[in-house]
């Protein structure tokens, strides 16, 4: 099924019915760029490059097997020893751990 296919031949069989002013202005897939819409470099042509670093994700896979590297390791205690690293801790933050080691 081919939904634009069918929108298409919907609407080319109510043309006849509308206005003669208002028919040219239903284009269904036009060529936005031979008629000007969009200059060719708008669109996908443009090369991107993302560039990430995986330096988050490898800090954690150390951290859990620092943990034991086993099932029924709480995440908490990974991500948030990864989370601490990147950023500096809050005033609280000695207050919350102590109450989680004692668990």
């Amino acid at each position: 099924m081919n939904v634009p296919f069918l929108l298409e031949a919907f609407f080319k069989m109510i043309a006849p019915f509308v206005d003669p002013l208002t028919r040219p202005r239903l284009r269904f897939n036009p060529d936005c760029i031979t008629e000007g819409l969009f200059t060719p470099d708008w669109l996908a042509q443009q090369r991107v490059e993302r560039v990430r670093e995986h330096r988050r994700r490898e800090r954690l896979w150390e951290k859990w097997r620092e943990h034991g590297a086993k099932v029924g390791v709480r995440e908490w205690e990974f991500k948030c020893d990864v989370a601490l690293q990147d950023v500096a801790k809050p005033a609280g933050e000695t207050a919350l751990r102590s109450s989680l080691d004692r668990d």
